[in-house]
């Protein structure tokens, strides 16, 4: 059962790279809104946050499948242990 569940935390590390991959390129462009006045410095402003957000979305995606490939190792050494344990008449 471990070794199923370290796979599928696995297997869930490579879809999230690949959807971090995909989001890295369909990143929103600039707006370009063609206002005037001061509505152009909010058009302005409001591009610039949607960008900066958009970048934080990815880079925050980025440690999601890095702590599921943690996740997977500790519990194959947890699975590791428990059979050792097993094999040895448990833990002294």
């Amino acid at each position: 059962m471990t070794d199923e569940l370290a796979a599928r935390a696995d297997a869930l590390a490579d879809e999230i790279a690949r959807q971090r991959a995909a989001l890295s390129q369909a990143a929103p462009g600039p707006t370009r809104l063609d206002v005037p006045g001061r509505m152009a410095a909010l058009a302005s402003a409001a591009d610039t946050a949607t960008g900066a957000r958009w970048s934080g979305h990815v880079a925050a995606a980025g440690g999601f499948d890095a702590r599921l490939r943690d996740l997977a190792a500790a519990v194959r050494t947890a699975a590791r242990n428990y059979r050792e344990a097993d094999e040895h008449g448990g833990v002294a």
